[in-house]
């Protein structure tokens, strides 16, 4: 089928007037491009065909080719019939549309489009059926190993495998060694997407949209969420069958190792450089930021993330008490992720709302325990002794999980339901109220503690504090899912603008740096505050500014070169 169509693709470049030519003359010229819809399709396909040539005999020379070089007149099939009939077996295609040359392996990777697969032939044996290694259980998108249009392809630096599924509006991931059976994981949906390129350098996105006539970028997350790096270990166990040993010590190395050099980076920083970073009448210019327990005491609690259990008040970089609830929560995740991919999902929902009760549990249980307890958050730079909100309740994991949870049941909620689930209207508006209140009782139910002399009633004060964190998690979960889903209009649409990509990179970087921003502008002031609208504004704008510059610095010089050795170290 290749050798018939660069025959044709010889007699396009050849007529005199092919570059102007309409597609209803293409096709007249070469009878075999009728099935593409347009010029740029037959040009396309001229260019896969002599590609694949090129890819075969290729030579360490770098060659030039003039205006007047010509294609040779005979080629061989590398995949597909030789006959040039399509089909569904492992030697035939039906409309393939992209492929991808895997040059350290020599492999072709073909999206075969017509039977909803993506399929791999080895070339230093042509005449072998191909390996299906994507797809091939129907047409539809209901499932994620599904497709609809397989119309581009790519592979990663570590040979994850990509797939841009047009008809599903969607690009998928799939795991080293996939198969037929595997799921893959969703990355991002976009209206009719389209080519797809991968940068071997950086790992980032590019993805060709057709419905708005633009080429994205989706950046290469720079801090992978403990719920997808958990789905991707676990769809490794269901591929492989088992739970072994070297799978779990990767799946928490790779955590430790992605989140601990720019920590460790910024702790130094604090202890050290923060000294020099400013001058006023109270700036720290003898220590720094940090205490002396934190220098020469309790460092190590923040390398090995249980600084929020020990000497809490003193912890080093404070704000990292939540990393340290992350990095605990990484390190149970995996016992309601394994039961979902194995098959036993009801098990999987049975403990993640376990989860939830124990959190709403936990604080309530302390706050009835010890009914005169403030829940003033500023006790964190006191050191009280006896228990204390901040201590026992805001900074510990068992108080936080609840919203961990819920994030984990939506993401078993949309897997379940597949991507284009739809609610009828009643049950989206009924969903829509309800997310109004509680996002209304998260944000103003405590106003009246602050205007009112006798504050709120103790009863109120103990419900809002175990609830509204599980509450504020079931309203970002309630948007997640619309945008899921393809029912998040508006808001979907402005949470998928591409300007949050070069953000996303920096995130995590910008998270530890904006703590030393503030308290280098705040220890800085030669004179009180006085709190006004516009000065808070003003700035917040600048400290996010500065906060993301400096995260800049931080990403490129140390998160993302640990991030490739430790690609390279566990060939991830």
């Amino acid at each position: 089928m290749i050798s018939s169509k660069t025959e044709c693709a010889h007699k396009c470049l050849t007529y005199t007037m092919c570059q102007t030519a309409t597609y209803y003359e293409q096709i007249q010229i070469c009878s075999l491009y009728s099935e593409k819809y347009s010029v740029g399709q037959i040009l396309g396909g001229i260019n896969q065909a002599s590609s694949v040539l090129e890819m075969k005999n290729r030579e360490p020379t770098i060659r030039v080719l003039s205006s007047q070089s010509t294609w040779s007149q005979s080629a061989i099939t590398l995949a597909g019939n030789s006959a040039g009939i399509s089909g569904s077996g492992g030697s035939h295609l039906y409309i393939p549309i992209p492929f991808y040359y895997d040059q350290p392996n020599n492999l072709i990777i073909v999206g075969d489009n017509g039977n909803s697969r993506v399929i791999q032939f080895h070339l230093n044996n042509p005449s072998s059926n191909g390996t299906v290694i994507a797809g091939g259980n129907g047409n539809s998108c209901t499932s994620l190993n599904q497709f609809y249009n397989t119309v581009g392809i790519a592979l990663d630096s570590s040979r994850h495998l990509y797939v841009s599924d047009s008809g599903c509006s969607r690009i998928l991931m799939f795991p080293p060694n996939s198969n037929s059976s595997t799921f893959g994981v969703l990355i991002i949906t976009l209206s009719i997407p389209e080519g797809i390129f991968i940068n071997s350098l950086t790992d980032d996105l590019y993805v060709a949209v057709y419905s708005t006539s633009s080429v994205v970028m989706i950046a290469k997350n720079s801090t992978v969420s403990v719920v997808v790096a958990a789905v991707l270990f676990v769809r490794q166990i269901q591929k492989e069958k088992k739970l072994s040993f070297r799978l779990l010590i990767l799946y928490y190395i790779h955590r430790y190792i992605r989140l601990t050099p720019a920590l460790l980076l910024m702790i130094l920083v604090s202890i050290n450089l923060t000294p020099y970073f400013g001058q006023g009448p109270v700036y720290p210019t003898q220590k720094g930021f940090e205490s002396d327990d934190c220098r020469y005491v309790h460092w190590w609690t923040s390398i090995l993330y249980i600084g929020n259990f020990i000497n809490s008040h003193e912890m080093c970089l404070g704000i990292t008490w939540y990393l340290h609830n992350d990095m605990q929560f990484h390190w149970i995740a995996p016992l309601a992720l394994i039961p979902f991919v194995l098959g036993r999902k009801s098990i999987s929902f049975i403990i993640a709302t376990l989860f939830v009760l124990i959190g709403i549990g936990s604080i309530l249980g302390i706050l009835l325990y010890y009914p005169n307890m403030s829940v003033d958050v500023l006790e964190a730079f006191v050191d009280k002794p006896g228990p204390t909100f901040y201590k026992n309740i805001y900074i510990t994991p068992w108080c936080r999980i609840s919203a961990y949870a819920v994030g984990l049941i939506t993401g078993f909620i949309v897997i379940n339901v597949g991507r284009e689930y739809r609610l009828n209207k009643t049950a989206k508006i009924f969903g829509t109220i309800l997310i109004i209140i509680l996002t209304i009782i998260c944000l103003f139910a405590t106003y009246p503690d602050y205007i009112l002399a006798s504050g709120l009633n103790r009863s109120i004060v103990v419900a809002y504090q175990s609830l509204s964190r599980t509450f504020w998690a079931i309203v970002i979960g309630w948007i997640l899912f619309l945008c899921s889903t393809h029912q998040g209009g508006i808001v979907n649409k402005f949470l998928s603008w591409p300007i949050w990509a070069p953000l996303a990179r920096l995130n995590y970087s910008c998270y530890l740096v904006h703590s030393t921003v503030l308290h280098t502008m705040i220890y800085s002031q030669r004179m009180p505050f006085f709190y006004q609208a516009h000065l808070v504004v003003n700035n917040f704008i600048s400290q996010i500014f500065f906060s993301y510059v400096a995260a800049i610095f931080v990403t490129i010089f140390f998160e993302t070169p640990f991030f490739q050795l430790e690609k390279k170290l566990f060939k991830r």
